[in-house]
């Protein structure tokens, strides 16, 4: 359901227009659908700019009601079908029509005009609804002659004439909700960071807690109450390091793969525990041994902190008893390591995957609008590119795992593959 339009939006879009109706002389309205009803928002010229012929239909009996539900008709099947172009009103008047698409979804229609058209075929046109209103208003000789000779007085535009505005006022409506709809997506990221801001500092003044029971604690209590803390701080800087740039230079060494991995399972050990989520890591050796690789340590530790928050983040709740995983694989592809995070997920749809959009940056999956979850859209930003500077790859698969028709709500398998070269290029700066 559509949110209803703020203050601020709805005199902009009033203001809009506003503008367009002074300088173009003619009445315009915006329909929206809201709670399941087509609201108007018009020009506050338009009682100015009104024919005379719409105005007498107007104050007829019946007149406005007819008119009303005529224009919100042609709203709503323009809506519907994403038409734009030319449409006659129910009592013989030519208005253009224009669906205010953003993102593939109609977020208004533009409806503007009140004139007649030269062409022959559309005058004709025109007098034929023209007298088909007359007869369902039931007027008498009288008022339809007055209401003919109105009609005549109507103004005429060419359809040549008309093309410039039918250019304009639909792009300068688009930019108007584009500019909206970016400010909405970014007070909800703000939302979002700051839930898991607070969530991380909660956390860590849990340590005022531990300091008043420190008495009655017994030490494993009190070494697990420092560890969380310790977590929750590291989970932050991770947070804020996602909100910003990575100023520190990238330096290579050797180092043990699975370290890395151990240290962001401790990391969001205790969240994964309150989830129920189990968290296993499995790394086959090469040449018999621990995987050592040439990495810069600090970056691809807050890459891999990402993959793994992820992974438990939007794990699939799904019925009680289901299990709930991380898996972590690991093995040797000729001179590459590949990494698998893998676990059961809200999902991510094939055009996202193909169009690599899960890896842009302030990109948030559509799949995961219906849940609350923390995140910036960030995240996977910062690990793509970490990824490239250690020269490796990132890419994701996902998978329905269950036979409903829509994937919202449903549980896919869930796997992110970061393959890493053994060695980095000789021009790379080490430590």
């Amino acid at each position: 359901m559509k949110e209803p339009v703020s203050i601020p939006e709805k005199d902009s879009l009033q203001l809009m227009l506003d503008i367009f109706a002074q300088a173009a002389k003619l009445p315009v309205g915006l329909y929206e659908k809201q709670d399941g009803e087509y609201v108007g928002i018009f020009s506050k010229e338009n009682p100015s700019l009104y024919e005379a012929y719409c105005r007498y239909i107007q104050k007829l009996p019946n007149g406005k009601e007819m008119c009303d539900a005529d224009e919100k008709k042609r709203a709503c099947r323009a809506k519907e079908k994403g038409d734009e172009g030319l449409t006659l009103c129910h009592a013989g008047i030519y208005n253009y029509t224009a669906p205010i698409v953003l993102d593939g979804d109609v977020k208004g229609v533009l409806l503007y005009g009140e004139l007649r058209l030269a062409e022959e075929d559309k005058q004709k046109e025109s007098l034929e609804r023209h007298r088909e209103a007359v007869s369902r208003l039931g007027l008498n000789e009288e008022q339809a002659k007055k209401l003919e000779m109105l009609l005549a007085k109507t103004k005429v535009y060419s359809e040549s004439e008309f093309e410039m505005l039918q250019a304009t006022l639909p792009r300068v409506a688009e930019w108007f909700y584009q500019t909206f709809d970016t400010e909405r997506k970014r007070v909800q990221n703000i939302e979002k960071i700051t839930h898991e801001i607070q969530t991380r500092i909660q956390s860590i003044l849990n340590a005022e807690n531990l300091l008043l029971e420190f008495d009655e604690l017994k030490k494993g209590a009190l070494k697990e109450g420092i560890h969380e803390i310790i977590n929750s701080a590291e989970a932050l800087a991770t947070v804020v390091n996602n909100l910003g740039k990575f100023q520190r230079e990238y330096r290579f060494r050797k180092q043990r793969i699975q370290t890395l991995l151990v240290e962001s399972k401790r990391i969001y050990g205790a969240e994964a525990k309150r989830k129920g989520i189990d968290v296993e890591i499995n790394l086959s050796p090469v040449n018999g041994d621990t995987p050592r690789l040439e990495i810069s340590r600090e970056h691809l530790q807050l890459a891999l902190n990402n993959l793994m928050h992820n992974a438990i983040k939007y794990s699939f709740r799904g019925r009680q008893g289901r299990e709930r995983f991380v898996r972590i694989r690991g093995r040797q592809e000729g001179v590459f390591y590949s990494i698998a995070f893998e676990n059961y997920g809200i999902g991510i749809l094939d055009d996202e995957i193909e169009k690599r959009l899960v890896f842009e940056e302030n990109y948030q999956g559509r799949l995961t609008h219906g849940e609350y979850r923390t995140g910036s859209g960030k995240g996977l930003f910062f690990v793509q590119q970490v990824i490239k500077r250690h020269q490796g790859t990132i890419d994701v698969f996902s998978k329905q795992m269950s036979q409903e028709r829509f994937p919202e709500g449903q549980p896919h398998l869930i796997r992110f593959v970061v393959k890493l070269p053994f060695n980095q290029s000789d021009t790379s700066p080490r430590e």
